[in-house]
């Protein structure tokens, strides 16, 4: 955390309240880093599997475990979804 707070003195004397901060969007920025490079990994297999040929027909096993595949590596979207509220008349409309 020194990289952001400057020398080892700055760090002790800091609010704790800060240094938290500051570790939680060091977490978050790897956390993004993680996704990207997981949705990179993503896009390169589909796109192998779209350009490469099957000879033949794949069985049902290869079937399953290339979807398990792609599911773990499918990006997670992390938009909040939008409540439906039981007073929320314009949606009724």
């Amino acid at each position: 955390m020194s990289d952001e707070l400057g020398g080892r003195s700055e760090v002790v004397n800091a609010p704790a309240e800060e240094l938290f901060k500051y570790m939680d969007m060091a977490f978050e920025a790897d956390e993004a880093k993680a996704e990207k490079e997981r949705f990179e990994i993503w896009l390169n297999h589909m796109s192998r599997k779209f350009t490469q040929s099957q000879f033949g027909d794949p069985g049902n096993d290869f079937k399953n475990a290339q979807k398990e595949f792609e599911q773990a590596l499918a990006p997670v979207s992390n938009a909040p979804k939008q409540k439906e509220l039981a007073w929320d008349f314009e949606k009724e409309s």
